[in-house]
């Protein structure tokens, strides 16, 4: 009996300290808790990326793009993470202003879905346009950071 007892003592214990909460408690460079995605972290980390992209932050960009990012704009043209970067590096792509008027947040284990609605206000080869455009995000967890990986927009009218 004080057998099964020691077993079920330990067994409890091992279970309890092996509960996803206890898993993985480190934070990466950023400071982000690398155990799960929550609707709050990738909100605020999709809401920074137009700040990024409005102030020229390259560096803080290129860290949440992954590497195989599709980024669809509403006119259908695509591009890579390599293109998206250098296109606003060259001035090429220049975000003035970004009204995001909803978003929510989707989260499914290590992916999440950004869907919203808002203003994007742009120059492309120097003519400066405004679209107000329905959007769709994907971030995945890799390697411990939130990186997005697919982008598409297509327009809405007001």
């Amino acid at each position: 009996m004080k057998n099964k007892v020691a077993l079920l003592i330990i067994l409890t214990a091992v279970f309890l300290g092996c509960s996803p909460k206890n898993l993985h408690t480190s934070k990466n460079k950023s400071g982000q808790d690398t155990r799960e995605m929550t609707q709050a972290s990738v909100l605020s980390l999709h809401n920074k990326k137009f700040k990024w992209m409005i102030g020229g932050k390259m560096d803080s960009l290129e860290n949440i793009l992954h590497p195989d990012l599709l980024y669809i704009h509403s006119n259908g043209w695509t591009e890579t993470k390599a293109d998206l970067l250098s296109n606003l590096k060259n001035g090429k792509l220049q975000y003035h202003n970004v009204h995001i008027k909803e978003s929510q947040v989707r989260v499914s284990g290590n992916t999440a879905i950004v869907t919203g609605k808002g203003v994007f206000s742009v120059s492309l080869e120097g003519k400066q346009s405004e679209f107000p455009l329905y959007y769709t995000e994907v971030y995945v967890l890799d390697n411990g950071t939130n990186r997005l990986i697919s982008r598409h927009a297509c327009r809405w009218h007001p």
